[in-house]
């Protein structure tokens, strides 16, 4: 913008930037300076506080990258049972780690849901064990059944914890 008011601020300045940003920055810096621009813009017009500000100087919902929605991955069949392996299982220095491992596998538990376990984590309902947790994504208490090797790996979790007098678990949280 050569112009020295908002009255220089057209559409076809607005394309130029827009050029710019995404042949210069990956897709999700351009879409994040873009937002920030439009809701500039719309706020500009909400409230009249450049009244010589062309119509055009958007940025329109069409102007954004468009993002490219991944397949999932998923673990091979072989990758999954070398990691289900008791002998492999067994390889871990530390308990608590296997106790993770274990629950994001058979509970298929999120990672920041394993390590905030209550120490009061196992629910039975009749002899079937479930594992109570906090599932943070949807904000709410969540059940899932697990096995009975599974609750005894816990137990053994809950008679540690409760013997170093903690409230929860005890399982260590990941690196940030």
């Amino acid at each position: 913008m050569t112009g020295t008011g908002p009255s220089e601020l057209n559409r076809a300045w607005v394309e130029r930037w827009i050029g710019i940003r995404r042949r210069n920055h990956p897709a999700k810096r351009a879409t994040t300076d873009m937002s920030s621009v439009a809701m500039f813009l719309r706020t500009v017009g909400r409230f009249d506080w450049a009244p010589d500000l062309p119509r055009g100087a958007e940025v329109y919902a069409e102007d954004y990258p468009k993002t490219i929605k991944y397949a999932p991955r998923f673990l091979s069949d072989v990758v999954m049972a070398q990691m289900e392996d008791p002998a492999n299982l067994a390889q871990f220095h530390d308990a608590e780690d296997r106790l993770i491992t274990v629950l994001l596998i058979r509970a298929g538990i999120r990672i920041g849901s394993a390590v905030t376990l209550p120490l009061d984590c196992l629910v039975y309902d009749g002899e079937a064990p479930y594992l109570r947790y906090l599932n943070h994504k949807m904000q709410r208490e969540a059940f899932v059944p697990i096995g009975p090797d599974t609750a005894e790996l816990v137990k053994a979790q809950q008679q540690t914890s409760a013997a170093s007098n903690d409230a929860r678990l005890n399982l260590p949280r990941p690196a940030r």
